[in-house]
């Protein structure tokens, strides 16, 4: 449900026709200046080391640090600017900013988004929620191999929706894929 530009293609997602963009997405030469910054979260590695921390910045801006790339959402929720790492694989980049910026760009703008995998099932969708670690992904593989398709991991947008026999919500999938580890 939003058009992304991109200087260059983004791997998780479909080229459509231009349209005006929801979100501009610019690539950077250098990376953003980590001073300046308030942070307020750090998420910390099973070692203890620090997998990657947010930051509020001016004009309500936030940052995104994971180390091997930087995200930098400004105020009004319309551009991101990219910076990563000479050694940062363009798919791990692609994956950062589908699966953790985006859905903060939406839920900057006051979309309903969640943490979760949802498979489709006669004709709707069932959505898996909660915190990493619980098995979403896992069992929406389950259930995709089991002939139902899987419509996301990771990350869904909900729109309320008033239909003739009530209100009900609409999934807006992120893309169709599932990443497992290697035990699952």
């Amino acid at each position: 449900g939003v058009v992304l530009a991109s200087e260059r293609p983004i791997s998780l997602l479909a080229r459509r026709p231009p349209a005006p963009p929801d979100l501009v997405v610019r690539r950077q030469a250098v990376a953003a200046d980590l001073s300046g910054w308030s942070w307020f979260r750090d998420w910390e590695r099973d070692d203890g080391t620090v997998a990657f921390r947010a930051a509020h910045g001016p004009e309500g801006s936030d940052l995104i640090d994971f180390g091997v790339a930087r995200f930098e959402i400004d105020g009004g929720g319309t551009e991101v600017r990219v910076w990563s790492a000479d050694e940062a694989d363009d798919r791990l980049v692609d994956v950062l900013l589908v699966d953790q910026v985006i859905p903060r760009v939406l839920a900057r703008r006051h979309e309903l988004v969640f943490h979760g995998s949802a498979v489709e099932v006669g004709g709707g969708a069932i959505a898996f929620l909660g915190p990493s670690g619980r098995g979403k992904s896992t069992l929406a593989a389950h259930l995709g191999a089991r002939g139902h398709p899987v419509l996301s991991d990771d990350c869904l947008r909900f729109e309320p929706v008033d239909g003739v026999d009530g209100a009900r919500l609409i999934v807006h999938p992120a893309y169709p894929a599932v990443r497992l580890w290697a035990d699952s």
